[in-house]
C-alpha cells in the first residue's frame, strides 16, 4: 500500500526535483523525506552546502546549472 511519502518522493523523482522545502531552514532530500511534511513543503533541488553549518546540502527553489 503506498502511502503519502511515497506518493510525493514519486511525484518529485517523476518531475526531476531532489526533495522538499519549507521557508529557508527546513529542507529534506526525496532519499529521507521528513515525517514533519506539511502541505506549505515546496518541490526543490539540490544545491551545494555553503554556510559554516554542519549539513550536507541546502535546496533551493530555481533550478540552475550548479545542480
Amino acid at each position: 500500500m503506498l502511502i503519502v511519502k511515497d506518493i510525493v518522493v514519486e511525484y518529485l523523482e517523476k518531475n526531476g526535483f531532489d526533495g522538499l522545502m519549507h521557508d529557508n531552514d527546513c529542507c529534506c532530500s526525496t532519499n529521507n523525506i521528513c515525517d514533519d511534511m506539511t502541505s506549505d513543503c515546496q518541490p526543490a533541488y539540490k544545491i551545494p552546502c555553503d554556510c559554516e553549518d554542519d549539513c550536507d546540502f541546502h535546496m533551493t527553489r530555481t533550478k540552475n546549472e550548479t545542480n
